[in-house]
């Protein structure tokens, strides 16, 4: 996001991040209870890592 908004010279507010986050974010990650409530931006990014630190890790057992 950062390189997308230095390529604009824009500064995305917190609600921009949260919902691009949500739209960026893989199908099976999302949670339908989810769909059409908004989700704080901070609150999105830890799910996100937390989902990203999760794959990474069955990764790395799985090889």
């Amino acid at each position: 996001m950062k390189a997308a908004s230095e390529a604009t010279e824009s500064v995305m507010t917190e609600g921009q991040k949260s919902i691009y986050l949500f739209h960026s974010t893989p199908k099976s990650w999302k949670d339908d209870s989810a769909s059409g409530r908004y989700i704080p931006y901070e609150d999105l990014k830890q799910s996100i890592e937390g989902k990203v630190r999760d794959i990474q890790a069955h990764e790395r057992y799985t090889l």
